[in-house]
C-alpha cells in the first residue's frame, strides 16, 4: 500500500469512528439521558422502591398493632377480661356492646371488632401455654381463632412457623380441620339447612348495609403485602365462581317453578 493510500485509509477509519461517536451522542440526545443520568435514575428508582417497601411494612405493622390495641381495650371494657365470655356463642351480650356495634360512627365492620377481641383472647391462651406467637402475622391469628383453643392449635402454630405457611395455605388447613371436627362430633358430615332456608339466609348477603362493608378502602389495600393481596384476589375469585354457580342453580330453579305454574294453569 502506498503512503497516499495508507493516509486515506487512516482518514476513513477516523471518520468512521467519529461517526460512531456522533451516533452514540445522538442516541443519548434523543433519549435525553447520558450514562451518568441512567445510573442516577436507577439509584433513584431503587431508593423509591426501598422507601415504598419500608412505608408499607410500617403502615401494616401500625395498622395491625392498632387492631391489637383495640382488641385489648374491648376485651377489658366489654368482656371484663373473661376469655370464656369471648368464646361464648350466647347471643345475649351486653347492651353496650350491641350499641357499639350498631353505632353510626364505627369505622370498621362489627365483625371486625369481634375478630380483634378473639385474637386478644387467643393471645392469652398462647401465653398461658407458653406458646410464642410473635412470628405469626395478624392474619394468621385471625384464621386460628376459627379453631378451638387446644393442643391441636398449639401444634398448628409450630407447623405454620416451620413450613413458613402463608395465610392462604393456613385457610385451607383450617377448613379441612373444621370439617374433621364436625364429623368427629356427629359421626357424619355437617348437615346443611333446607334449600328454602338457605335462600332466605342468602338475602342477608345483599343487605345494603353489608354490601357497603364489602368494599375495602384503597389505602387499606396498599398496606397489604403482595402475598396478602394475592390471597384476597384468590378468595374473591372463588366467591365469584361460587356466585356464578348459585346464579345457575337459581335460574334453573326459577325455570322449574315456571314449568310447575304452567302445568297447574293447564289443569285449571
Amino acid at each position: 500500500m502506498s503512503e497516499t493510500e495508507a493516509t486515506d485509509q487512516k482518514v476513513e477509519n477516523t471518520a468512521t469512528e467519529d461517526d460512531q461517536v456522533t451516533d452514540t451522542n445522538a442516541v443519548q440526545v434523543v433519549v435525553g439521558l447520558s450514562n451518568k443520568d441512567v445510573t442516577a435514575e436507577s439509584v433513584e428508582n431503587e431508593l423509591v422502591e426501598e422507601a415504598i417497601k419500608f412505608i408499607n411494612e410500617t403502615v401494616r405493622e401500625t395498622f395491625y398493632k392498632g387492631y391489637l390495641e383495640i382488641g385489648k381495650y374491648l376485651f377489658v371494657k366489654f368482656y371484663d377480661s373473661d376469655i370464656e365470655r369471648v368464646r361464648s356463642k350466647n347471643p345475649k351480650k351486653k347492651a353496650s356492646l350491641r350499641k357499639l356495634k350498631s353505632h353510626h360512627g364505627l369505622p370498621v365492620h362489627p365483625s371486625t371488632l369481634h375478630d380483634m377481641v378473639r385474637v386478644v383472647a387467643q393471645e392469652h391462651f398462647f401465653s398461658e401455654h407458653d406458646v410464642d406467637s410473635s412470628q405469626l402475622t395478624y392474619t394468621h391469628k385471625c384464621e386460628l381463632v376459627k379453631l378451638p383453643d387446644d393442643d391441636n392449635k398449639i401444634d398448628l402454630v409450630q407447623r405454620i412457623i416451620n413450613e413458613s405457611m402463608s395465610t392462604r395455605q393456613l385457610t385451607h388447613v383450617i377448613t379441612d380441620k373444621r370439617k374433621e371436627l364436625t364429623k368427629s362430633k356427629t359421626g357424619k358430615p355437617e348437615m346443611i339447612s333446607a334449600p328454602t332456608q338457605l335462600i332466605k339466609d342468602l338475602k342477608g348477603l345483599f343487605d345494603p348495609k353489608i354490601s357497603k362493608q364489602l368494599f375495602i378502602n384503597p389505602d387499606e389495600l396498599k398496606t397489604l403485602q403482595p402475598e396478602q393481596r394475592n390471597d384476597l384476589k384468590g378468595k374473591i375469585g372463588e366467591t365469584l365462581a361460587k356466585l356464578q354457580e348459585v346464579t345457575r342453580i337459581f335460574k334453573k330453579c326459577l325455570q322449574e317453578i315456571k314449568t310447575i305454574e304452567t302445568e297447574e294453569k293447564r289443569k285449571e
